[in-house]
């Protein structure tokens, strides 16, 4: 169903007396904008804080999660170039909260993110450009979508009661009472796919380069 994604920088070389010292090496570069390690790294950090799960640092993972970041690239220049919204006005307060509560105390929260190596204003900002994402989702890809009765009635019957049994007992829900729930999770399912498209046709127009040494 939907997902959620992110985030970017630079490298920095420092002059130590006759040689230049590599301090964060480049791990990928998006046309003119750069990730590097380091921010791969934190980026790993924040999404296993997020599901609650050590920090995945295998070369696997790593190279899916760099793939994400371009994708965040590529989306954050769509908002900003036609300005679809304010990268700002997602409130992530309530997400934020959910993640608190897993914890015994404060105290153990904040133990937590010291753990991980990341803060909590970089996690709310992480969140925050999660809940972006999704809305540009929304605006950009699911306007016009029409998903014709008979559509929902096959989802309904072939996905939706099969799934609502693996977790529930009891008589289900009839197709009236579930239809809005129904068509919402097909269209949800349509602007994925539709995002999915656009992202492989800019990737083709964008010079992309993984760099091997950092992945392998």
């Amino acid at each position: 169903m939907r997902h959620a994604w992110l985030l970017l920088l630079f490298a920095t070389l420092v002059p130590v007396q006759a040689h230049a010292e590599i301090l964060d090496r480049i791990a990928v570069t998006v046309g003119p904008t750069v990730v590097t390690e380091s921010e791969l790294m934190q980026q790993i950090r924040l999404i296993a804080v997020q599901n609650g799960q050590p920090p995945d640092l295998s070369k696997t993972n790593m190279r899916l999660v760099a793939g994400k970041m371009v994708e965040q690239i590529l989306i954050r220049r769509e908002i900003q170039a036609n300005r679809y919204m304010s990268l700002e006005a997602s409130n992530p307060e309530p997400l934020m909260e959910g993640i608190r509560k897993r914890y015994a105390d404060a105290a153990a929260y904040q133990a937590a993110l010291t753990e991980y190596g990341i803060t909590e204003d970089e996690l709310k900002k992480q969140l925050q450009w999660q809940m972006t994402l999704l809305a540009f989702v929304d605006v950009r890809f699911r306007p016009g979508v029409q998903v014709p009765e008979a559509d929902i009635h096959e989802y309904f019957e072939k996905q939706y009661i099969p799934e609502w049994k693996k977790t529930h007992t009891g008589t289900p829900p009839g197709f009236e009472e579930s239809k809005a729930e129904v068509e919402n999770s097909i269209t949800a399912d349509i602007a994925d796919h539709a995002l999915d498209r656009w992202l492989g046709q800019t990737r083709t127009q964008t010079q992309i380069l993984f760099r091997r040494e950092v992945f392998q």
